[in-house]
C-alpha cells in the first residue's frame, strides 16, 4: 500500500509548483489543474509503458518517481537561488451557515470513504466490465484489447479504469479502486465551489452548491463504486470552470487546461461530448473576438492535439479490432434505435420521469406515471418501446439506494424551483454577460 503514495506525491508536487509558478490566488483552482495534470500524466505515462508490456510494479514506480524527482530539482534549484517555496493559505469558512454545510459535506465524505475503505464493487457492471478489464490487463502489463466474450470490456473508453489500474498494480489488490470515484466526488465539489463564485456567489453560496452536489443521491452510492460517471464529472466540471476563467480573465492557460480536460472527459466516457458541445461552442465565440481568426483556429488545432494524444491509444485499438472507433454492436445497444421528434421527446419525458418519484407518496406517483403514459399515446410511441427502452419497464418509482436505480428526485424538484423563482426575479437578478 505504500508504493500508493508515489502517485499522491506526484500530486502534491504538481500542486505546490503551480502555486509558486502561478501564485495561490485561487487554491481550488490549483487543485482542480493539479488534478488535470495528474490525469493527463497518467495516460501518457500508461499509454507508453503499455507499448513495452512494461505496466508493472516497477515501470509505475519509476515513472511516478519522475515527476517527483523533477519537482525535487526544482525545490532545490529554490533553494540554493535563496527563493521561498510558498505554501497554500487553508481557506477556512466564515458563520455558522458554512460550518454547518461543511459538517455536512464532511459527514458525508466520511461515510462515503469507510464504504470505499470496507466494500468492494458489487455492481454487475463492475464485476462484468469496469474491475474484469483491470484484472486482464494488469496480467497482461498492457492496455491492449484480449480476447473476451464480454467486448466492452475491450471497446469502451478506459479513462477512469486507466486510474484504478496504476493502484491496482502499484498495491497488489483493488482495495483502492473504489477511490477513484472517491476522489474524483472530492474534485468535483472542489471545482462546483470554484464554479459558483466564478458565478458571483458569496461564501455562503459556495457552500451551499457544494452541499446540494454531494447529498446527490447517485452521486454518494456511487462515490464509493468502481463505475466511471463521478470521474467523468470531475473532468467536465473542470472544464466549465477552465471556461468561465477564460471568460473571466482571459488567460491562455485556461485555454489549455479547457483542452486536457476536455480531451480527459471523452477518454472516460464519450457521453461527454454533447454537454461539452455548449461551452465549446461559447469559447469559440468568445476566442473569435478576442483573437481573431488566427487565434480561434490555434486554439481549435491545439484542442485537436491535446484530444488525440490522450485518446490515440484507445481510438487506435479500437481501428484495429473492429475497424471503427467503436464497436458498432455496442454503440447500437447503447444508443436510441428511434431518432425521431416522437422518439427524442419519449426519451426526454421518461428520463425526466426518473427523477420524479418521491416516497411515502405512491399516489402522487401514480398520477405522474398515468401523466407520462398519456404523454406516450399523444406522441403515438409506446412507452416500453425497445428502440428507446434498454432494460426493464419504466414506471415513476420511489427513490432506491440501488446503484443502477437510483434518483435524484429532492434535487430534481429544487433545480425546477429555482428556475422558477429566477424567471420570477428575473429582472432584480439580471443575467451573466457571457460575450
Amino acid at each position: 500500500m505504500i508504493l500508493a503514495l508515489f502517485p499522491a506525491l506526484a500530486f502534491v508536487s504538481g500542486f505546490l509548483y503551480l502555486g509558486n509558478r502561478w501564485s495561490y490566488r485561487s487554491v481550488r483552482l490549483l487543485l482542480t489543474r493539479a488534478g488535470l495534470l495528474f490525469g493527463g500524466y497518467l495516460v501518457l505515462l500508461t499509454e507508453i509503458l503499455s507499448l513495452f508490456k512494461a505496466v508493472t510494479r516497477w515501470g509505475l514506480l519509476v515513472g511516478w518517481l519522475l515527476p517527483v524527482a523533477a519537482f525535487g530539482w526544482w525545490a532545490w534549484s529554490m533553494i540554493r537561488k535563496k527563493r521561498t517555496i510558498v505554501l497554500p493559505q487553508i481557506e477556512y469558512p466564515r458563520g455558522w451557515v458554512t460550518w454547518t454545510l461543511l459538517v455536512g459535506v464532511a459527514l458525508v465524505l466520511s461515510v462515503t470513504a469507510l464504504a470505499a475503505w470496507l466494500s468492494p464493487s458489487q455492481t454487475w457492471d463492475s464485476l462484468t466490465y469496469h474491475m474484469s478489464r483491470v484484472a486482464h490487463w494488469a496480467q497482461s502489463r498492457s492496455v491492449g484489447h484480449f480476447a473476451t466474450g464480454i467486448e466492452r470490456q475491450v471497446s469502451m473508453s478506459p479513462g477512469a479504469e486507466l486510474v484504478s489500474l496504476n493502484f491496482y498494480v502499484l498495491t497488489g489488490g483493488d482495495r483502492l479502486a473504489t477511490f477513484t470515484q472517491w476522489f474524483a466526488m472530492v474534485g468535483s465539489l472542489v471545482g462546483v465551489s470554484l464554479a459558483a463564485r466564478l458565478l458571483g456567489a458569496k461564501p455562503y453560496g459556495q457552500w451551499l452548491a457544494v452541499f446540494f452536489a454531494v447529498t446527490l443521491p447517485i452521486g454518494i452510492v456511487e462515490s464509493s463504486s468502481t463505475t466511471t460517471d463521478y470521474v467523468v464529472t470531475f473532468w467536465l466540471v473542470s472544464a466549465v470552470v477552465e471556461s468561465l476563467e477564460y471568460y473571466l480573465r482571459g488567460q491562455a492557460r485556461a485555454l489549455l487546461f479547457l483542452s486536457l480536460a476536455s480531451a480527459l472527459a471523452v477518454l472516460s466516457k464519450p457521453i461527454a461530448v454533447p454537454y461539452l458541445i455548449p461551452f465549446a461552442a461559447w469559447i469559440a465565440v468568445l476566442i473569435l473576438r478576442r483573437q481573431g481568426l488566427a487565434g480561434a483556429l490555434k486554439w481549435a488545432g491545439t484542442a485537436v492535439l491535446v484530444a488525440g494524444v490522450a485518446n490515440a491509444g484507445y481510438l487506435g485499438r479500437n481501428w484495429i479490432t473492429f475497424g471503427s472507433i467503436s464497436n458498432p454492436v455496442d454503440f447500437t445497444a447503447h444508443s436510441n434505435q428511434l431518432r425521431t421528434p416522437q422518439g427524442w421527446l419519449s426519451t426526454l419525458i421518461k428520463n425526466a420521469g426518473l427523477h420524479a418519484g418521491v416516497p411515502y407518496l405512491s399516489s402522487l406517483n401514480d398520477t405522474l406515471d398515468e401523466l407520462v403514459l398519456k404523454a406516450h399515446v399523444k406522441l403515438g410511441v409506446e412507452i416500453q418501446d425497445p428502440r428507446t427502452t434498454s432494460d426493464g419497464v419504466f414506471r415513476i418509482s420511489p427513490p432506491s439506494t440501488q446503484e443502477d436505480l437510483t434518483s435524484n428526485p429532492y434535487h430534481a424538484y429544487l433545480i425546477l424551483l429555482s428556475v422558477g423563482l429566477g424567471l420570477a426575479f428575473w429582472k432584480r437578478v439580471g443575467a451573466l454577460e457571457i460575450l
